[in-house]
């Protein structure tokens, strides 16, 4: 009888060992709250590719759009990774995806405009001329040339 339970105990451990280590829907060692290095990989490499160079020809500096587009994707990382099992499973839902791409580009952009407006009521309460005007895109300002005709 000992010999019969001894066996069932290690057939049972064998087989959820087996069971759990399955990767039945492409999770790659992911869960929801917590994705794999790889699918963390994936999902920096991909965004680069579809953000990266999305501002360019705006006129807008280039640190300043990098910073912009790593801002995005920290964020869409952290909502995805706490929204879907996986990498994998955040392309399979298009529409919840472009929702949570929505709500971090409302957040980054709101949080780039407090800071803005931050610096200017310092630079206005400092009455230092030590900050400099940007420069105006050379399609703005010749947009405002025209008009002025």
């Amino acid at each position: 009888m000992k010999k019969t339970s001894s066996f069932s105990f290690v057939l049972i451990m064998f087989a959820t060992f087996i069971i759990s280590s399955c990767d039945s829907n492409g999770s790659n060692g992911s869960k929801k709250g917590k994705w794999s290095e790889a699918d963390k990989k994936e999902f920096y490499s991909d965004g680069k590719k579809e953000l990266g160079g999305m501002l360019d020809g705006t006129g807008i500096d280039t640190k300043f759009a990098d910073q912009y587009t790593k801002d995005i994707m920290d964020c869409l990382y952290e909502k995805s990774e706490n929204e879907f099992s996986s990498y994998a499973a955040s392309q399979k839902d298009d529409e919840k995806f472009a929702q949570l791409a929505k709500e971090c580009v409302k957040n980054i952009v709101s949080k780039y405009i407090k800071q803005a407006t931050k610096d200017m009521e310092s630079y206005q309460n400092a009455g230092s001329s030590d900050m400099e005007a940007a420069p105006i895109p050379e399609s703005t300002q010749e947009e405002e040339e025209e008009e002025d005709y």
